[in-house]
């Protein structure tokens, strides 16, 4: 806003309007003059002044009512109210409640009413600024909203794109993990077939030869009872085998277990049991059980190529409290906790990951199906307990086994 604001002067007395006109043209503001209240609101209707200079006294109505219609015409028009003759406190309470910003008491000295009239344009100065900052600040505020909602609608088109593409993945390695499956128990079935087939051939052929017949008799049933083992290790996997649950003290059967525990493992490992010092008794099927055991020592063999050490260990824990938190989808009660300790090669992150896959092996082709740590996985969950690993490669690899007590 520059100094050559728009004054109205209004005022009855010609002499004193006179003297106020030229001090502010001097000073470098144009002015307006008015001798009577109506003029003067006629004079602001059509010029809209910056400062009305306002005498109270006016012949034809009061100067409050004056200002009062000028703010309610035009709250950014200043108003400056002076009188001589109504100069009491209380007459600046009513000037300045009428909606006057200032008001002065007559005769005003010049320099004053000039600084005065200053202050009041450096007021309107930062007010206009405050007004064109806040219209500023609304569009601004509005262009930022509209950017965020094109950027949330791009994030939730990308979020869309995204659980497409997922969901196409998730397909795909389900169709891949059929597929593994479809041709894992293909191949093995083939296997067993083509030994049964074989067998009961030459079986046909050699009537006549009792014990060579009974040899390849033996080998046929032989193949019958691996398609079975299969067939029981996917259901165990699946949770479809039917358990046949008694209550089992699991110390007293890996003690009888000892011996197919050393011919599992094989010469050069050392097999160590720790048992719990208490009674632990669970409500499992033995047969899954020792299947499991079977499993997991021959995998701790298959980790110690070089030999090592088997360790199995038997402790009471309570899940869900401390000092045993216990795995999420474990409800809290009472555990028989086994560990399955080996000192073998351990497992790097991506096995790890698929550790409980079926048929995912490590092993060389013809050297596993893949069914072991499936086999155990399914026996936990079907028991309503929970195994998980804890490894690291070259570190060994420990199986914890949690059973739900029954003591």
């Amino acid at each position: 806003m520059s100094e050559a604001a728009l004054v109205l002067v209004v005022d009855d007395d010609p002499s004193g309007r006179y003297a106020r006109a030229r001090l502010l043209r001097s000073a470098g503001y144009e002015t307006l003059e008015a001798a009577e209240g109506a003029e003067a609101l006629a004079l602001v209707a059509a010029r809209r002044p910056d400062i009305v200079l306002l005498d109270v006294r006016l012949p034809d109505m009061s100067g409050f009512e004056v200002c009062r219609r000028i703010k309610e015409a035009d709250r950014t028009i200043s108003v400056l109210q002076i009188s001589a003759v109504f100069t009491r406190p209380a007459d600046r309470v009513i000037g300045l409640d009428s909606g006057a910003d200032g008001y002065l008491a007559d005769p005003i000295d010049p320099l004053e009413l000039l600084a005065t009239l200053r202050g009041v344009m450096r007021l309107r100065r930062a007010e206009q600024q405050l007004s064109e900052l806040n219209e500023t600040l609304e569009e601004r505020i509005a262009q930022r909203t509209r950017e965020l909602a094109e950027a949330n609608r791009q994030l939730l088109d990308e979020m869309h794109r995204r659980e497409l593409a997922e969901n196409a993945l998730r397909q795909a390695q389900k169709l891949e993990a059929l597929g593994q499956l479809t041709g894992a128990v293909a191949h093995d079935f083939n296997n067993l077939l083509t030994v049964i087939r074989g067998n009961l051939e030459v079986a046909r052929a050699r009537l006549d030869d009792p014990e060579r017949l009974v040899r390849h008799l033996e080998a046929a049933q032989h193949a019958v009872e691996r398609g079975e083992q299969l067939t029981n290790q996917l259901l165990a996997f699946s949770r479809l085998h039917p358990l046949r649950s008694e209550e089992v003290d699991v110390d007293g059967l890996l003690q009888r277990f000892v011996p197919m525990f050393h011919q599992a493992l094989g010469e050069g490992r050392e097999l160590v049991l720790e048992p719990a010092a208490g009674p632990c008794r669970v409500r499992i099927d033995p047969a899954q059980f020792e299947a499991a055991l079977l499993n997991l020592a021959v995998n701790a063999r298959d980790a110690m190529p070089s030999g090592g050490r088997f360790r199995i260990a038997t402790s009471t824990v309570i899940v869900g409290s401390p000092p045993v938190a216990g795995p999420s989808e474990t409800p809290p009660g009472e555990y028989l906790q086994i560990e399955f300790e080996d000192t073998g090669t351990g497992m790097p992150p991506e096995v790890l990951e698929r550790a409980f896959e079926p048929f995912f092996t490590t092993k060389a082709v013809g050297k596993g199906s893949g069914l072991g740590l499936a086999q155990v996985y399914g026996f936990a969950k079907q028991s309503h307990g929970h195994v998980s690993i804890r490894t690291a490669q070259g570190s060994g690899t420990t199986i914890v086994l949690l059973l739900p007590s029954s003591t």
